[in-house]
């Protein structure tokens, strides 16, 4: 990596583009499959997506999307976000009943208190 903008730098903590070592950036776990797939794509210069947890400049590991593309001089031009929360969100829709299935206000046996408790511990949680 060669050149990066300024929220690059703050998000990862770092002061410079990290060269060929951004893939530190990426967790252990899933940093030979990133290279992998970022090594297939430069080579058949194709586009590529991929998610991975990244290390965030406090140390937490943050679920990142990169989009990107080879350029002709050997290059990479790509963008990343971070979608932790998005994707933390989407796995707490699947919890969530489809609106046929949730229960009808004269069948449910759920009180004010019930409600206001289970509110209470889900906000303690999270």
């Amino acid at each position: 990596m060669v050149a990066c903008n300024q929220f690059f730098l703050e998000f990862y903590g770092i002061a410079t583009a990290p060269g060929a070592n951004w893939s530190l950036l990426i967790h252990p776990d899933h940093r030979q499959r990133v290279l992998a797939e970022c090594l297939h794509a430069t080579m058949l210069r194709l586009p590529f997506a991929w998610e991975a947890p990244a290390r965030r400049y406090d140390g937490a590991y943050r679920l990142v999307a990169v989009q990107g593309i080879p350029l002709s001089d050997g290059h990479t031009a790509g963008t990343g976000v971070d979608v932790t929360e998005l994707r933390e969100a989407q796995g707490l829709r699947r919890l969530i009943p489809p609106p046929d299935r949730l229960p009808v206000a004269a069948e449910s046996t759920l009180t004010v208190q019930d409600v206001a408790l289970f509110s209470i511990v889900n906000h303690v949680r999270w």
